[in-house]
């Protein structure tokens, strides 16, 4: 049953790895399709408990709501649920994608404040990314794109065409037809502005080229109204019709209230310029219609200047009157809007100025660190160097000097006399037991050093552990060592095996049973796993519990227990440099019981 469950999860695992795959397509063509690929996501995360996998699943679906059922509220419900989701890497990864998804909401609403800061969090978030990714760096682009876009729409004093610029050259160096093509969109608006319309029409043309490529419908359905625009203007009638067939047809496949809104108003506009003002008329109504319904305040001003317009022309005053005093109300609006964003502009420059002159106190301070890491790693090198002489210098001559004491004993056999015999035991234990000390100061001291970790399988490894040990004391004892389930972790296999070892070790060596009895548990504490090694032993009184954690700290004398007082602390030191803690307690059986957390 265990390993049908395993593999049923493995099965979901790759299923969210392909439908990601389906999405990150979807992004450049059918960006409908994203909600059904997400919601399945969603089911299946929180099936197999991937939290990270389930907040982008909601990101994609924030997306989704903004650019193609126009769901702005919804869509930012979405992005705040994905990044509460996400955590770690994860979430520090996809943070400025959540601040562009909440600026094209803003954007779109018309809140132009809280849009432009989003977009400037994005940027400042990306800035400072080195190596950024393909992924990353067309989340800059777009930020700067519609930032630019959003000054853009405050008039020309307020246009920053270098976000544009900047845009481009991000949306050119990863080859990002989309983005490009929004690029020559723009760059058509500005020679649009200035009436040059050739130049125009160059640009949409190619910005059209582009998305058709890519079948980037959402780019398609806008490019094509834009082009049936102009040629209207230059008094094509036939190229005006079958670049808004076209535009009928894409905007369809978008499914996009906005992008229908919009299709109406350049078809409202372009059928003005054709001199057909009833027609005209019908397709600007729709047009408010839908962008009224959308909170779309920016869309919304050109569609009731236009229709005020004709309205004069067909002597319409009175709705004329009425539709100009609309507009007249939203620009007012604006204007107020736009006032916040010169202040907001301006408090920009002064933050960025401070910021400056953080970065420089910073950097000096980064200097000092850098000393001090210097000399830190000069320190940590001698170290190094004098755990290599502790090794083999002093080891050596102890070598040596069991060497000639062995040889010495076997060429005295039977010629020594009590005493003599003694001083040679003497010496023998002697060179035994500080051969013992060295090998575990070195231990001690290399645990800090040893980084490599691994997904270590803890039941296995305490089982084989738990082996090596008790063969070691048979047949003098005959420990009982039950183990419970333990769990896998990212650990270093040999820092695991000296911890547990000890612990093992210690419990049968303290212990006046012949059969020691020993339990090692484990439970699931949140973020933590709090293991317990208890034994029925000797016990540790309660006024030397923490002091055994200390290096050398003996409570027997060497007569008594053999050892050299380093092996709890390095324990305690194996456990800190994981980030858990290790405590004592005494247990009913009058043993102690060892508790210490390892992270998950």
């Amino acid at each position: 049953m265990a390993r049908t469950s395993s593999a049923s999860k493995q099965d979901q695992k790759q299923r969210i790895a392909d439908l990601r795959e389906k999405i990150n397509d979807c992004y450049v063509s059918t960006i409908t399709d994203i909600e059904r690929y997400a919601k399945e996501i969603i089911e299946l995360a929180t099936a197999v408990k991937d939290r990270n996998a389930e907040g982008l699943a909601f990101l994609d679906l924030s997306f989704y709501h903004c650019s193609s059922t126009n769901e702005y509220k919804k869509s930012l419900d979405c992005a705040q649920r994905g990044i509460d989701l996400l955590s770690g890497a994860q979430r520090t990864y996809y943070l400025p994608y959540y601040h562009l998804n909440r600026g094209r909401c803003f954007q779109f609403m018309g809140d132009q404040i809280r849009a432009q800061e989003e977009y400037l969090d994005a940027i400042s978030i990306l800035e400072k990314r080195k190596n950024r990714t393909v992924e990353e760096t067309r989340w800059m682009g777009s930020s700067y794109y519609n930032a630019y876009i959003l000054f853009n729409q405050g008039g020309m004093e307020f246009s920053r065409e270098d976000f544009l610029e900047r845009a481009y050259l991000l949306y050119q160096q990863i080859d990002d037809k989309p983005g490009l093509s929004n690029c020559y969109n723009s760059y058509a608006s500005i020679h649009y502005k200035k009436k040059e319309l050739p130049e125009t029409l160059e640009n949409l043309e190619q910005a059209y080229k582009l998305s058709s490529e890519m079948q980037a419908y959402t780019h398609m359905s806008i490019f094509s109204a834009n082009i049936g625009l102009v040629h209207a203007q230059l008094g094509d009638v036939s190229k005006f019709r079958e670049y808004f067939e076209l535009c009928s047809k894409h905007t369809r496949k978008t499914k996009s209230r906005f992008h229908e809104a919009h299709m109406n108003g350049q078809m409202g506009e372009a059928l003005f310029f054709l001199g057909m003002y009833d027609e005209s008329l019908e397709r600007l109504a729709t047009a408010e219609e839908i962008f009224s319904e959308l909170g779309a305040k920016s869309s919304l001003t050109e569609i009731l200047r236009k229709r005020s317009e004709i309205y004069a022309l067909q002597d319409n005053y009175r709705l004329a009157y009425e539709y100009h005093t609309r507009y007249a109300e939203l620009i007012r609006e604006r204007f107020n809007e736009e006032k916040a964003t010169a202040i907001m502009r301006a408090r920009m420059v002064y933050e960025i100025e401070e910021k400056e002159n953080e970065a420089a106190i910073l950097k000096e301070k980064n200097e000092e660190i850098q000393q001090y890491m210097n000399k830190l790693q000069a320190s940590n090198n001698e170290l190094q160097q004098f755990a290599y002489v502790v090794s083999h210098d002093l080891r050596e001559p102890l070598r040596t000097i069991s060497t000639y004491i062995k040889l010495l004993e076997k060429n005295m056999t039977g010629r020594l006399d009590r005493e003599e015999q003694e001083f040679i035991d003497f010496v023998v234990n002697g060179t035994r037991n500080m051969n013992e000390l060295i090998s575990d100061l070195l231990t001690f001291s290399k645990i800090s050093y040893i980084t490599e970790t691994e997904q270590v399988g803890l039941q296995q490894l305490v089982q084989s552990t738990a082996n090596e040990i008790v063969l070691h004391y048979l047949p003098a004892k005959d420990p009982v060592i039950h183990i419970g389930k333990l769990p896998v972790i990212e650990a270093n296999r040999t820092h695991m095996k000296q911890l547990f070892g000890n612990l093992i070790s210690n419990a049968i060596k303290y212990n006046k049973h012949v059969q020691p009895e020993i339990s090692i548990q484990c439970e699931d504490t949140g973020k933590m796993y709090t293991i317990t090694v208890s034994d029925n032993g000797i016990g540790i009184a309660p006024e030397f519990r923490e002091r055994v954690f200390q290096i050398f700290q003996r409570l027997h004398s060497k007569a008594d227990y053999h050892g050299t007082g380093v092996g709890l602390a390095i324990c305690k030191k194996i456990v800190d440099n994981m980030g858990g803690q290790i405590t004592l307690r005494g247990n009913n059986r009058k043993g102690s019981d060892f508790i210490f957390t390892l992270p998950k």
